[in-house]
């Protein structure tokens, strides 16, 4: 006998519809919201950071429905899905100077 539960309670259920409400706005909402305000360009980087988007944000839908509470699991989650996925995406195009070369000065303050 297991103590604590009924015998006759029924495990609690993920929730599709929120599942893939979640996974709608993290993996298309979210990223297209920000690609386009940038001049981004298709290449393998940016084909790079789209895996990363899609597996990071599907995990992290995952997370926001379970129904036990993972703070670890959404604590490292969210972080790989905001640094590693969506960050990368405005500063690339902010680090470049305008004739194409990089920056190798340091600004003064």
């Amino acid at each position: 006998m297991t103590y604590g539960k009924r015998p006759d309670a029924a495990a609690p259920v993920r929730g599709i519809a929120a599942l893939c409400c979640w996974a709608l706005l993290l993996v298309v909402l979210l990223p297209m919201l920000i690609l386009q305000s940038t001049d981004a360009r298709f290449g393998a980087a940016l084909a790079l950071q789209c895996v990363v988007v899609v597996h990071t944000g599907a995990a992290l839908a995952r997370v926001l429905t379970d129904v036990r509470a993972r703070l670890i699991a959404f604590g490292f989650w969210l972080f790989s899905y905001v640094w590693l996925g969506l960050a990368p995406w405005p500063c690339s195009r902010r680090t470049r100077i305008r004739g194409g070369s990089w920056s190798t000065r340091t600004p003064r303050s």
